[in-house]
């Protein structure tokens, strides 16, 4: 008979999944918004607002401006894996809520 004792896994932290969504302008005047959701479990979820505007872009299939309510510009160029943008979360991992919301929109055909 064994004495050794089996020893669990360690718990993976599970991240909320994120929501996001564009909204469009009826007018068809100014500019449609993109909306991200990142929910929280001990406090209130954070909701991020961004006007959506596109530009040609010669990195990639399509590049497209996020402007922040405060003022902040966000360009991402989107080319499926090879996407980038210019945050401070992408350049220092490699990976942002903009880009892989956008590329999720775009490949539910919403962008």
């Amino acid at each position: 008979m064994s004495n050794a004792t089996q020893t669990k896994a360690p718990r993976q932290r599970r991240k909320p999944a994120r929501f996001r969504k564009i909204v469009r302008n009826p007018s068809g005047f100014g500019y449609d918004v993109l909306v991200i959701r990142q929910p929280r479990p001990k406090s209130a979820d954070r909701v991020d607002y961004y006007t959506v505007e596109a530009f040609p872009s010669h990195m990639g299939e399509r590049g497209i401006e996020l402007t922040k309510g405060d003022g902040t510009v966000y360009h991402v160029n989107l080319d499926g894996q090879a996407s980038t943008c210019d945050c401070k979360g992408f350049e220092s991992h490699g990976h942002c809520k903009h880009v892989e919301s956008l590329l999720a929109l775009q490949q539910r055909g919403k962008l």
